[in-house]
């Protein structure tokens, strides 16, 4: 466990306490109870593997972070409640990485966050923490160690850049002419850890915009079990690959066709599609079932409270046109692919070519094989 879901978890425990309860909702929670519900019959277990002071810091720091995000205040008498923004996050925390990670950081900032997430930060199985230090020459030091390309910095600098740091609520530190008592906080975590994931949701949600093209198809679930499901992956595969496109080629699953939104089953199954989907199971069925094989890059993300799996299409035009190597899927269902057939995309169908699209691509592959020589 890190120290952003540590901070998630806590945030978590008062929003679930917060519907079962009222007062709670209404009136705030101290953190002394906060913690009991957290930790459950391993309260005292917990508490006696830690210091008194170190114990309490756990869950008072990531309160104090939540609270200075915005998303807990205090109603008095330290007692903490959520806000709205609270309640939004602790359903659904990719619009606050959003937010946070869209800023961009200079040099020598940057890598000063990243010393003092270093330094401060601490993980355990039960929870997770930061630690203050003290002295900022400590953070100037493992700065100056730790990279050649800093190493004409000073330690007023580098005092200022943690300044710069702290107007930016990326870290916590006191006040004054030399910096001291700095910890990296839970905005600061987000900003080093979350950036490519937000890329990430950003790259999806723009594909969703733009729905199913010729480059781009989207699956509600994935499964490779039954002959039909094999034949309907592979002509999928065959025809995103052999279509000419300028764009980067994709099949994402875990999208509604009919709201195109993110696809939730009404019930509980006992087998996911992502667990029961890896890359190597689709090496080896493209292997087995194309001519030549396709490179694929595949990888299942969290996504706004669900999963998504993102699966690339990595086209070589050398090996055009990609075909069916052997016959697979049940005829009776219209759900079979015949030895050497060859698919395309045509917007958002998956077809097989003409004679002059399929001569095309013959040609557009030996003039990739020709180049290559």
């Amino acid at each position: 466990m890190d120290y952003i879901e540590w901070c998630e978890r806590v945030l978590a425990c008062l929003a679930e306490e917060s519907e079962r309860n009222s007062y709670v909702r209404d009136h705030g929670i101290d953190t002394s109870k906060l913690e009991k519900l957290i930790w459950g019959e391993h309260y005292e277990e917990v508490k006696a593997s830690s210091t008194e002071r170190r114990f309490h810091d756990v869950v008072d720091n990531a309160i104090y972070d939540l609270e200075e995000i915005g998303l807990v205040t205090d109603d008095g008498g330290y007692r903490y409640k959520l806000t709205l923004d609270g309640k939004r996050v602790a359903r659904d925390s990719t619009a606050l990485y959003s937010v946070v990670c869209s800023s961009r950081l200079p040099e020598p900032e940057l890598s000063t966050l990243r010393i003092i997430g270093d330094l401060t930060a601490m993980i355990s199985d039960d929870y997770a923490t930061v630690i203050e230090e003290k002295d900022s020459y400590a953070i100037y030091r493992e700065l100056i160690a730790s990279d050649q390309q800093h190493s004409t910095l000073s330690e007023s600098e580098v005092d200022q850049a943690i300044k710069t740091l702290r107007s930016r609520g990326l870290i916590f530190c006191e006040s004054g002419t030399y910096p001291g008592d700095i910890r990296i906080n839970y905005r600061g975590m987000i900003w080093l850890h979350k950036r490519e994931e937000v890329a990430v949701f950003a790259e999806i949600d723009e594909l969703v915009r733009e729905w199913e093209t010729t480059n781009v198809d989207f699956k509600r679930e994935l499964r490779l079990d039954t002959a039909s499901e094999k034949a309907e992956f592979i002509k999928d595969m065959i025809g995103l690959a052999n279509t000419k496109t300028s764009g980067r080629r994709w099949l994402i699953v875990g999208f509604d066709d009919a709201t195109r939104s993110l696809y939730f089953p009404p019930e509980p199954v006992a087998e996911p599609w992502h667990t029961k989907i890896c890359q190597d199971r689709m090496e080896q069925l493209i292997s087995h079932y194309v001519r030549p094989s396709i490179n694929i890059r595949y990888t299942v993300l969290e996504y706004r409270g669900g999963k998504v799996g993102k699966l690339e299409i990595l086209r070589d035009a050398r090996d055009l046109p990609y075909r069916v190597r052997q016959s697979v899927g049940d005829r009776s269902a219209g759900r079979r692919i015949e030895k050497d057939d060859v698919f395309v995309r045509h917007g958002s169908q998956t077809v097989k070519p003409d004679d002059k699209e399929l001569q095309d691509l013959i040609s557009e592959g030996q003039r990739a094989k020709e180049e290559a020589s």
